[in-house]
C-alpha cells in the first residue's frame, strides 16, 4: 500500500455517489516492467459495521502528523517496505494480539 496513491483518491473516493476508499498498491504485477499503482476499491464500511475508511484515515493523518507524504504503509523506521516474514511472529505469537476495546 503506498501513501501517495491513496492520498491522491481519497476526496474523489468519498465525494462519490457510493463512498468508498481506493487503496493504491505499487509494484510490479503479471510481468510488468515497471512499478505503477494498481487501485482497489474498498467499501466506505460493512454491513457489519467494520470502518475501512476509519482506519485508513488514521493512518495517512499520522503519517501527515509525521510529515510522511508519500512511501509504503508499512515500512521501516528507515522507509524501506516492511517484509511479510517481518511481521508473522507478531500474528503468531499468542501475547501479541488485539481485542477490541467497548
Amino acid at each position: 500500500m503506498e501513501l501517495r496513491g491513496i492520498r491522491r483518491c481519497w476526496d474523489q473516493s468519498l465525494a462519490h455517489e457510493q463512498p468508498h476508499v481506493v487503496i493504491a498498491l505499487l509494484g510490479r504485477f503479471k510481468n510488468e516492467v515497471d512499478e505503477s499503482h494498481h487501485l482497489m476499491p474498498v467499501v466506505y464500511h460493512t454491513p457489519r459495521g467494520l470502518e475501512p475508511s476509519k482506519w485508513v484515515k488514521r493512518v495517512l493523518d499520522e503519517y501527515e502528523r509525521l510529515n510522511i507524504q508519500s512511501g509504503y504503509m508499512f515500512r521501516n523506521r528507515d522507509g524501506t517496505k516492511i517484509k511479510i516474514k517481518d511481521l508473522e511472529p507478531k500474528f503468531h505469537d499468542g501475547r501479541n494480539y488485539c481485542r477490541i476495546l467497548p
